[in-house]
């Protein structure tokens, strides 16, 4: 039996939504985003960890099985209260879903993917000498020590070490392994207050032996902060085209393209008759284009029936 477990037990909210019942620009769930480039038909069962408040208030695990649409084996463990952190998170959901063997842990607030399907005990690790978009908030994030065989000697949380970061994805041989860990861990004697994932595999390869392996990640997107969160909106965004102010030419068919390639989409409008040939070019992500469109200065975006009444207010 091989499980993936996915902590949304945390308190990151986004427009006043959990984190993860929030919709990517490509129309996905995040829930369901966030273990999209780990293989996921690979596990036996994918457990989402969600706080009963969470589910009453917002009817969480309703809107995941609705989005998963049977696509993988899903189920659900509620926690009754928030916990002091992902390892607890992550124990918990171990005893209440009464999980043996391997399994690993997705974290819920970004998206990676990683090189190939990895098994046994592993930490998917971003080498930031090779990655060329910027990571926000680098001092959230645990430090991976690799040494030249790929071997993991020791994972530090939010403390600058190496050039590897991890990527929130975590693999475990064994759920004992973690019990006993974590456990042993929670001894006042440590003093350790929030217990994370990185501090259980640095006992288990420091005290247990253990060995873990690095497993390479090839893309990786953020959303864990507002400001990571509002860059892939921006990356994402649908822009307006004013074909009476714009000239089509092949400068603009060319600006056009290297915006589309980061993610943004084009409407186009016109009070003329302009057409999707005259741009003839597949790689810009041109969704339609409006012609015979009344030529005025004033646009209005309207995303709440409140603009609405403000335009009625204003005529």
């Amino acid at each position: 039996m091989r499980t993936l477990i996915v902590p949304c037990a945390g308190s990151r909210k986004i427009d006043n939504l959990p984190l993860f019942l929030n919709y990517h620009p490509d129309k996905e769930l995040l829930a369901l985003k966030a273990i999209e480039g780990v293989q996921p038909d690979n596990y036996d069962k994918i457990i989402f960890t969600i706080l009963k408040n969470v589910d009453i208030e917002f009817d969480a695990c309703e809107i995941i099985r609705k989005e998963n649409n049977n696509r993988y084996n899903i189920d659900f463990v509620i926690l009754d209260n928030p916990t002091s952190g992902p390892a607890e998170t992550v124990y918990k959901t171990i005893e209440k879903a009464k999980l043996e063997g391997e399994f690993a842990v997705r974290d819920s607030h970004a998206y990676l993917s990683v090189k190939k399907d990895y098994t046994g005990n592993f930490v998917a690790g971003l080498d930031l000498t090779k990655y060329e978009k910027t990571i926000d908030n680098l001092r959230s994030k645990s430090f991976i020590k690799v040494n030249e065989q790929g071997q993991i000697l020791d994972v530090v949380e939010k403390h600058f070490c190496s050039d590897v970061i991890s990527a929130g994805f975590y693999g475990f041989k064994s759920t004992e392994d973690f019990k006993n860990a974590y456990e042993h861990l929670c001894d006042p004697n440590y003093g350790i207050k929030k217990l994370y994932l990185s501090h259980v595999i640095s006992y288990l390869i420091g005290y247990s032996q253990r060995v873990f392996h690095r497993a390479k990640v090839t893309d990786f997107e953020d959303w864990s902060t507002k400001t990571a969160w509002q860059k892939v909106q921006r990356q994402n965004s649908l822009c307006i085209l004013d074909l009476d102010s714009v000239k089509i030419n092949q400068d603009l068919k060319t600006k056009l393209a290297m915006l589309s390639n980061v993610g943004m989409s084009f409407i186009g409008y016109s009070s003329q008759n302009v057409l999707p040939v005259d741009f003839d070019m597949q790689e810009i992500n041109l969704i339609a284009i409006i012609s015979k469109c009344p030529r005025t200065k004033s646009k209005v975006i309207i995303e709440h029936e409140t603009d609405i009444e403000k335009l009625l207010l204003e005529i």
